[in-house]
């Protein structure tokens, strides 16, 4: 029963995901979460530091 409730979710959030991503203005939030975000600054946190 869990397995078949999970599946109704995803396939309830992928439909989700593409009506909302044909609004330019949810995109734009989509791309400043993507490089602001909580785990976008962590990656640039936790990255190993190069030396130029």
């Amino acid at each position: 029963m869990l397995a078949i409730v999970s599946l109704i979710y995803l396939l309830r959030a992928r439909a989700e995901e593409r009506m909302l991503s044909r609004d330019p203005a949810y995109r734009d939030y989509v791309e400043n979460v993507a490089a602001r975000g909580l785990l976008a600054t962590a990656k640039r946190r936790l990255a190993p530091k190069t030396a130029a």
